[in-house]
C-alpha cells in the first residue's frame, strides 16, 4: 500500500458499525493523511469499529486505516531530518570556578 495517496483530499466515515457511520455522515480534510490521524489519534476507538475512509475512488476499512497510521508513523520518523547539535555534548570546565574549599567565609571591611 503506498502513502503517497494520503495526500489527496479523503472522507472520514466513523462509527460503531457501517450502518452507523454512513447515517452520521463523513468529515472531509484537506489530505487523507489527516484523516488517518484524526482517526486513530483523536476519535472514540469504539467508532473506529465501523470507519471507512474514502479516498478518490478507494475505500479503506478500519485494519487499513491502523496500517496507513503504522506506515504514516514510520515514515516520519525514517525520513525526518536530524538536527545537528550546536555545542559539543562534553562536560563543561570547572577549572577556575571558586569551590567551597577556596571559599572562606570571613566578612570583608
Amino acid at each position: 500500500m503506498n502513502i503517497q495517496i494520503l495526500d489527496k483530499p479523503g472522507e472520514l466515515y466513523l462509527g460503531s458499525d457501517i450502518a452507523t457511520a454512513r447515517a452520521q455522515g463523513a468529515r472531509r480534510f484537506r489530505s487523507a493523511a489527516n484523516a488517518v490521524r484524526f482517526a486513530m489519534e483523536h476519535a472514540a476507538p469504539v467508532s473506529l469499529r465501523g470507519a471507512r475512509l474514502d479516498i478518490g475512488d478507494r475505500s479503506f476499512g478500519p485494519a487499513q486505516i491502523r496500517r496507513l497510521h503504522l506506515r504514516l508513523i514510520n515514515a516520519q520518523t525514517t525520513t525526518a531530518p536530524r538536527r545537528r547539535r550546536r555545542y559539543p555534548v562534553t562536560a563543561p570546565s570547572l577549572a577556575g570556578r571558586a569551590s567551597a574549599a577556596n571559599f572562606d567565609n570571613t566578612p570583608r571591611v
